[in-house]
This record gives C-alpha cells, sequence and structure tokens, in this order.
C-alpha cells in the first residue's frame, strides 16, 4: 500500500489554498488514507496550522511530534489566537512541554476519576489510562476543521484524515472545544455523579452537494458505542467492523444476533486485541460463533471503521450505506462489568463521523471499504 495514495475527495472540489466560491463553501471534506506513515497526519495537520490567520483551536491524544509542536507556537508567534487540550497523562510529552514553555493556553484534561456510582452501589475509580482524550482536530479560522485517527504522536498505522470547509461542523467543533478546554470533559461529574458535559446537537445532519450526507457525534455525551450498536440492529445487508481493540458485550451480542440469521457479518481486530479486558473481549470471541472474525497480521495500531450495508439487501435491494469513523477503539457502552470497573466510551473525549449515501456508494465510502478490505486481506482467522 503506498504511503500517501492520492485522497478522495468529498463535497466538491477543495483548494488547498484557493477561498472557496459562496457555493463551494458548505460542507465540504476532503478523505485522505495516509498509510503507515504516521508524518503524513502530522503534515496535513502541520500545513493547516500554518494556514491559520486569526484562530486555532486544537485538541490532541498526545503530543510527541515536536515539528507540530513548533507548527503551533509559530502560529501563536505571528498572532493567531491559540487554544490546546491535550490529555493530561501525556504532559510530559515533548511537544507538550514545548507548548507550555511557549505560554501557549493548554489545557490538560481527561485525568483519573472516582466516585460512588449509585447503579451499583460501589465506588469506582478509574486510571488516566481509562478516561481519554480521543480527539485529534484542528479548528482554524472557525469554519476549516481537520481531524485524524491518531494524529500528535510517531505510532504506526493507517490514519484517516477529514480536511472539512463547513461553518456549521465549524461551529458545533467549537461548542465541544470551548467544553473540554474550559475544563468540562468526560471526568467532569455533576453533584449526582452523572455526566456534567452538554450535548453538543445543533445539527445532526450536514448536507452536502451529492447525495453523500454526514453526521458528527462527540462523546461522551452522545453515546457513540451505543449508536454503532443500534446500525447494527438496523442493518439489512452486512456489517463490518475494524477495531484496534474490542471490548463491547453489546455490540458482540448485536453482531451475533445479525450472523446467526444469515446477515454477512466481519470483525477484524487488531494484535491489541484481548489486553485491556479480556472478559469483555471474550464475549466476541468466545460467544459470538457465527460472526466472522480475524487478527491483523502486523503489530501496528489500525483505526476503528464500522461499514453497514455495503452490498444488496435479501430482496435485491440496495439499501442506504453507512460509515462509521471512531477515534477510539470499541470500548464498553457501560462503565462496569458487574461491579468492575472497565474501559467506556462514557469516559472517553472524542467523536464519530458518519458518512452515509443512498444508492451506488461514491468514492469517499469505496476507500473506506478499500481499507478494511485491505485489513481483512492481511489477517488471520481469530
Amino acid at each position: 500500500m503506498s504511503a500517501r495514495p492520492a485522497p478522495a475527495l468529498l463535497f466538491g472540489l477543495l483548494g488547498a489554498c484557493a477561498a472557496p466560491s459562496a457555493d463551494e463553501a458548505r460542507n465540504q471534506l476532503t478523505l485522505s488514507l495516509v498509510g503507515d506513515d504516521p508524518a503524513a497526519a502530522s503534515d496535513a495537520f502541520i500545513a493547516g496550522v500554518e494556514a491559520a490567520q486569526s484562530e486555532l483551536h486544537m485538541g490532541l491524544p498526545e503530543l510527541t511530534d515536536e515539528a507540530l509542536a513548533a507548527a503551533i507556537i509559530d502560529a501563536q508567534d505571528r498572532g493567531v489566537a491559540v487554544e490546546v487540550v491535550l490529555d493530561v497523562d501525556k504532559a510530559d510529552d515533548a511537544g507538550a512541554v514545548m507548548l507550555v514553555d511557549a505560554l501557549v493556553p493548554v489545557t490538560f484534561a481527561d485525568g483519573g476519576i472516582t466516585y460512588q456510582d449509585f447503579s451499583v452501589n460501589v465506588e469506582l475509580s478509574f486510571s488516566g489510562d481509562d478516561v481519554r482524550m480521543t480527539h485529534a482536530y484542528a479548528i482554524i479560522d472557525r469554519t476549516r476543521v481537520i481531524t485524524g485517527s491518531q494524529v500528535g504522536g510517531v505510532e504506526l498505522g493507517e490514519n484517516i484524515v477529514m480536511d472539512v470547509v463547513s461553518e456549521d461542523i465549524g461551529q458545533d467543533f467549537l461548542m465541544e472545544h470551548g467544553q473540554v478546554f474550559g475544563g468540562m470533559d468526560a471526568s467532569a461529574l455533576t453533584a449526582y455523579f452523572a455526566g456534567a458535559k452538554s450535548i453538543v446537537d445543533a445539527r445532526w445532519l450536514y448536507k452536502t452537494q451529492s447525495s453523500l450526507t454526514v453526521e458528527l457525534w462527540f462523546g461522551p455525551q452522545e453515546r457513540v458505542v451505543k449508536r454503532i450498536i443500534d446500525s447494527v440492529y438496523s442493518a439489512r445487508s452486512d456489517v463490518t467492523v475494524l477495531t484496534d481493540d474490542f471490548l463491547d458485550k453489546g455490540l458482540a451480542t448485536a453482531l451475533q444476533a445479525k450472523a446467526s440469521t444469515g446477515f454477512d457479518v466481519k470483525v477484524i481486530v487488531g494484535q491489541r486485541f484481548g489486553s485491556q479486558a479480556p472478559p469483555l473481549s471474550g464475549e466476541l470471541r468466545d460467544n459470538a460463533p457465527d460472526v466472522q472474525k480475524s487478527k491483523f497480521s502486523l503489530e501496528q495500531r489500525v483505526p476503528t471503521v464500522v461499514l453497514v450495508d455495503q452490498g444488496t439487501d435479501r430482496l435485491g435491494m440496495r439499501p442506504r450505506t453507512q460509515a462509521f469513523v471512531l477515534t477510539h477503539e470499541i470500548v464498553s457502552a457501560t462503565r462496569t462489568l458487574g461491579i468492575e470497573p472497565v474501559p467506556t466510551d462514557q469516559l472517553m473525549d472524542g467523536n464519530l463521523w458518519v458518512l452515509s449515501q443512498t444508492g451506488e456508494v461514491g468514492p469517499e465510502i469505496q476507500q473506506l471499504n478499500d481499507l478494511v478490505l485491505q485489513h481483512l486481506e492481511q489477517s488471520e482467522a481469530l
């Protein structure tokens, strides 16, 4: 696979430098699969940072990439108003230290948390490893948003980069950023130990100049894994899941329910499968016998992509195809297994893109399908 294949264009042609016309300016998005070169995604972010003229708002899961940190500092030095959110467990990353030393406004979010969970009547404690910042975004001058599967570090793995020009999406991402930068992250609880973040639900559906539509959801308040589970139950043709680790009983049950009635259901996991919460991973491995399960053969992280209804249904009709791109692996939609705390999307800040299209899919969803198939071809039966 080429390290930097030519990106597919979504929502019309997006010029690298020229300002879009009024007709082109709404909901344009470029999807790029940048291969196993970690610098490619960073290059996309650096180019975006360098293009900022007035404002730059960023969220990153880590920042060992000193070149990206230097670009952020340069933006502030030339008068751009900068705000950055980083995971508190990555505060010692070289790039994070550079930002602090340069007096860039930085919020360190998503630390560990301990609280009394009245639903199971026990005290629960989650370490910073389980309360995670998985966002990787740059909001540039309020109208351009760049997101990535994994940005800011040097870990190898396929990376899905979205480059959006949209006032609507820019505004919605700013509302999410404002909460997390202001201290209202996934670990913020009310007096009754409920999640304190607000739902960023001003818009759920973004129309485009083609038949492709986009949804954008922010975890944990919009329950991203549950949305994937719901889409699996409503599938009319097939389901394919690609994820680094699989830690959700509800999704395993949904996949088995579809597979047991003759639907084509596949799951490809990465080398980390079973390393975080073996009992939850066992739900897929041991209790989903009709699901075709594979493990990626290479020692590198894989992104999370879920494809629903790529083929025709039992009546020979082509249902609406959906492609989900999530910033973290499939984790539990609940906080406990019995009374034991488990990695959960209820304590992870991140985002979920949903691309959907009726009829024959365009190059955007096809590119994601090709990515999943490439991983499947390099996998062995689990």
